[in-house]
């Protein structure tokens, strides 16, 4: 049909005759294209069919019914009866069904243990005509009190709707507790003290101070300062390096010597006190109390060389020759281009009559060529005498 009022259509349009002429033609026309729903109408049908379907389910669907729980026994050991069931409850409506829970039928014949019921999922009881007893309760004696039946947790008892009196609550008693933690003990009060100064650490202190002092041009102050260190401390090293380095440089002698003699009568390891001491013993003319200052600390100054040769030196003056030419050998194994060593180890081996072996130690400190004219011309005699 649309197809021919499409060609009704255009002869319409064009003034053509259908057919020739004649009253015939002239009352044929095309044909109105038929008018359609509007979508709008369709959708709106479908809403309604769809509301009044939801309506009709709400209104024909049986009521739900809550479910019932039975409470748990305790694990006493003991077969015990379970309540009787109460009067029914009105349930109560809710918008979705109640989830389906398999029936327990023989629950009171099974052990507490395997009893494990969720407050979520509770377990509904089928009512029992009132003549049927479980076993147990038929092998318990008639007179025997009933006990009350047990409670659940509280949590459980949170969970419980209004209107249901069935669910038992467990006595609080029954509900574990944690420990009491224990008071918090009061925050305690510090007191800092500052820490009192050790002797030595105040001769430190002091030390510093007087080295300070010097370099400022303070030489009084310094040498209070050092004074004032030893009492606190005497076997500081420092100060009392310092301190004889002080009296040294002001000519008294005296007072550096006490000062040494004090440090090595403390540790007879120091042997740079050993040293100054026998020098300033020297000074004054005391070559046998040298030696012997040099002798007792001897044993701490095995790789000192210039303590070695300063002991071979006097050693030689002594006229002990041969023990000076021992000392003047170890200090050369230490420090072998020494001039000096090696014309003192010539002179003393000169005196003990190992001539070839001087020739040689005195040629050895010609070739270091550090000998000043004076000390050059002395090794020249002594070269020239020994060759005749």
């Amino acid at each position: 049909m649309s197809l021919i009022n499409q060609m009704l259509q255009d002869l319409d349009a064009r003034g053509s005759e259908a057919g020739g002429a004649g009253t015939y033609g002239e009352h044929i026309r095309a044909v109105a294209p038929a008018r359609s729903v509007h979508p709008a109408w369709w959708l709106a049908l479908l809403l309604a069919i769809a509301l009044a379907a939801v309506l009709a389910w709400a209104w024909l669907r049986p009521a739900a019914t809550p479910p019932r729980t039975l409470p748990l026994r305790l694990d006493t050991g003991l077969d015990l009866p379970l309540p009787a069931p109460t009067a029914p409850v009105k349930p109560i409506e809710s918008a979705e069904p109640a989830p389906a829970v398999p029936e327990v039928r023989e629950i009171a014949a099974q052990p507490a243990a395997s009893l494990v019921v969720s407050s979520a999922a509770p377990v509904r009881q089928e009512a029992k005509p009132a003549t049927a007893e479980p076993a147990a309760l038929r092998q318990l004696p008639r007179d025997r009190p009933r006990e009350e039946p047990p409670v659940q947790p509280a949590a459980a008892a949170s969970n419980q709707m209004p209107g249901d009196e069935t669910r038992p609550v467990k006595p609080a008693a029954a509900v574990p507790t944690s420990p009491r933690m224990p008071a918090r003990p009061a925050p305690m009060e510090i007191h800092k003290q500052p820490t009192p100064l050790t002797p030595r650490q105040q001769a430190d202190n002091m030390y510093h101070d007087a080295l300070l002092a010097l370099q400022q041009g303070r030489t009084s102050e310094s040498v209070s300062g050092l004074r004032r260190a030893l009492e606190l401390d005497p076997g500081h090293i420092g100060a009392r390096e310092a301190l004889i380095g002080i009296y040294l440089d002001q000519k008294k002698n005296a007072d550096a010597a006490r000062l040494a003699h004090d440090g090595l009568t403390l540790d007879v390891r120091q042997t740079g006190l050993a040293m100054v001491l026998a020098r300033l013993q020297l000074e004054q003319g005391a070559l046998h109390p040298a030696l012997a200052t040099l002798e007792k600390s001897l044993p701490y100054a095995e790789d000192d060389a210039a303590y070695q040769a300063f002991l071979a030196a006097l050693l030689q003056r002594d006229q002990r020759s041969k023990e000076a030419v021992e000392h003047y050998l170890q200090a050369l194994r230490i420090a072998p281009r020494n001039s000096v060593w090696w014309m003192g180890l010539g002179i003393s081996l000169q005196a003990d009559n190992r001539r070839a072996e001087a020739v040689e130690a005195f040629k050895r400190a010609k070739a270091t060529g550090e000998l000043s004219a004076e000390l050059l011309a002395f090794v020249d005699d002594r070269l020239q005498a020994l060759r005749q």
